[in-house]
């Protein structure tokens, strides 16, 4: 079996949309004709970046990565039976991240952001 891997160049980046949702939190089933495009996807792979302005820029993101991307960002194509999108980190437009509070209530939103590296 001959698989196809996709590498995208420059500063591409290779999105796989999540399936989108088809039934409500209450129990009614969504048909497909009704159904939004799912901007949520999960990063398939990235691009080595490129120079800007005498530097290397690198993308923030990497494979594995749940984002949340423009509507109609980027091309769309089939790979081997599967739709992805293809775009750059422009149309990405933050990194989904699940964090557990310890008070449901609490807004997340007023917390301070914490500090990565």
């Amino acid at each position: 079996m001959i698989r196809t891997l996709l590498e995208p160049l420059g500063i591409k980046i290779v999105l796989k949309p999540l399936d989108p949702i088809a039934k409500t939190e209450g129990g009614i089933y969504i048909p497909e004709s009704a159904q939004e495009m799912q901007q949520e996807a999960v990063v398939l792979a990235v691009g080595s970046g490129k120079f800007d302005h005498g530097s290397f820029v690198i993308p923030e993101v990497k494979p594995g990565d749940i984002v949340l991307f423009s509507k109609f960002a980027g091309a769309e194509a089939e790979i081997d039976g599967m739709k992805v999108r293809i775009t750059t980190e422009d149309h990405i437009l933050a990194r989904i991240k699940k964090v557990e509070v310890e008070d449901p209530t609490e807004d997340i939103q007023d917390r301070e952001p914490a500090l990565t590296k």
